[in-house]
């Protein structure tokens, strides 16, 4: 009884030695990240093109940090004769921790921003509300350089301007690639 209590604290000091290292290894990090993929999960939604645009990462000493993303999608309107230039841009203003450990760092995050109709058919709807919430795993490839993916998602819901009775649901999953180094 009384090794398994010595052990459980040798533990506990190991990991406390080893989260609080990690965590004074960086006194600021900055990081960029792009997205690789943006899946819309209505049932309607057309199929994405492309998406391009980046995400800006500033972590500070506390493990905390604040992002801005701003990203665009281009989807495939082949089916639509009507319809050219059709895309769904999203703007985020995020707040992020971060739990450093020795090989991996996790970090969870949320989000809030506005998501908005471009090309075509950008005249008939107003610009939406946007939240979300994410996850990252992080590696560390050299000794202030690291290398992070992760998975955004992102809930809105775009209406149509006065007049037009149409709305869209843009909730959406973004994966990330990204790279930080710390200072």
């Amino acid at each position: 009884m009384v090794k398994t209590k010595v052990q459980a604290l040798i533990l506990a000091g190991m990991l406390i030695f080893g989260v609080s290292q990690a965590a004074m290894a960086d006194m600021l990090s900055l990081g960029v990240s792009v997205p690789v993929k943006q899946d819309f999960k209505a049932d309607d939604a057309e199929d994405v093109k492309s998406t391009s645009g980046f995400m800006l990462e500033v972590q500070l000493p506390v493990m905390v940090g604040l992002a801005y993303e701003s990203y665009e999608s281009k989807l495939d309107t082949s089916d639509e004769p009507t319809i050219n230039d059709f895309s769904i841009t999203t703007t985020m203003y995020d707040i992020f921790y971060t739990l450093d450990l020795s090989l991996v760092s996790f970090t969870l995050g949320a989000g809030v921003g506005e998501t908005a109709v471009k090309g075509d058919l950008e005249k008939y709807f107003k610009k939406g509300k946007a939240s979300q919430f994410f996850w990252r795993i992080g590696v560390p490839v050299m000794p202030l350089f690291s290398i992070h993916a992760g998975q955004h998602n992102v809930k809105s819901k775009i209406e149509g301007e006065e007049g037009v009775s149409m709305e869209m649901d843009v909730d959406s999953t973004v994966t990330v690639l990204g790279v930080s180094v710390g200072f």
